[in-house]
């Protein structure tokens, strides 16, 4: 991905995420109105640098 641009991995479980949730918290579930398709979009999104164990 270009700078500026945050790829989601969205495969994992969302047992295994942070408080059970995934990277598909940020998508509904929503069809278009032509078509019934998946509608797509953008969100704006925040990153922070992992404290180091």
């Amino acid at each position: 991905a270009r700078p500026g641009v945050v790829h989601g991995l969205g495969v994992w479980w969302r047992k295994y995420g942070l408080d059970g949730t995934n990277v598909n918290e940020l998508t509904h579930q929503r069809l278009t109105d032509m078509g019934r398709e998946p509608s797509l979009y953008d969100c704006l999104v925040e990153v922070e640098r992992a404290a180091a164990d």
